[in-house]
């Protein structure tokens, strides 16, 4: 008797164990609607899908699962390069697609101004907010963004976005300094960076700059403003 209810116990678990897989097998396979690029919210895996479910995705717990199985996706726009993917397509672009980036340039000698302008037109974001964090978070009220290409997030903010050129442009400052002089000092580099501004906005070109270098240096020799 034992033996028969053994017996029943494991093909019954057979059976819905086989169940599971067609169930899952099935689930999986579903086609998903998304766009092409698709933000991902900072936070547990669990609060991602919970994102999705409320923008219309027909996602579940078990996608939970499942995304924690394929890995961690990455916060931010990310491309999923598709609009129509079956789930488990889905999830494994989600858990591996990389942030979408956008380029922005520096040109040297580009005032703040007309970069914050530039920026808040090519990203959708606040001129005004630019110069706010600006003021707030760089050290060096002029010249406090070094002038070369970044790449940064697509959906980036005001905050997030000068707070990442600020700490870019302090740490290729310092390692010029400390290359060139052996120290960085903010100070020091402060009146680096104005002469160097001054210079900028009183050459017309590059073959005036060494002129205008030695008229500077010249007058702050003598003590004059």
């Amino acid at each position: 008797m034992a033996i028969l209810r053994t017996t029943f116990w494991i093909s019954l678990l057979e059976k819905a164990a086989t169940l599971l897989i067609i169930t899952l097998a099935f689930y999986i396979v579903q086609p998903i609607q998304t766009t092409q690029t698709l933000f991902v919210p900072q936070g547990s895996i669990g609060g991602i899908i919970t994102h999705l479910h409320q923008k219309g995705y027909k996602v579940s717990v078990v996608d939970k699962y499942l995304l924690m199985m394929l890995g961690k996706p990455q916060s931010g726009w990310v491309e999923i390069g598709a609009t129509e993917l079956t789930r488990l397509d889905f999830l494994y672009k989600l858990a591996t697609a990389k942030a979408k980036m956008q380029k922005l340039t520096l040109i040297p000698g580009e005032t703040k101004v007309i970069f914050f302008e530039s920026i808040a037109k090519s990203f959708s974001l606040d001129a005004a907010q630019l110069h706010r964090h600006y003021d707030t978070l760089s050290p060096y009220p002029e010249a406090g963004i070094y002038a070369e290409t970044y790449h940064v997030p697509y959906g980036i903010n005001e905050k997030q976005l000068i707070t990442f050129l600020v700490q870019s442009s302090n740490q290729h400052y310092k390692e010029i300094s400390e290359k060139v002089y052996g120290t960085y000092r903010e100070k020091q580099w402060l009146r680096i960076l104005t002469i160097a501004s001054i210079i900028q906005k009183e050459a017309a070109n590059n073959q005036e700059m060494p002129l205008v270098s030695s008229a500077i240096y010249n007058r702050l020799k003598k003590g004059m403003p």
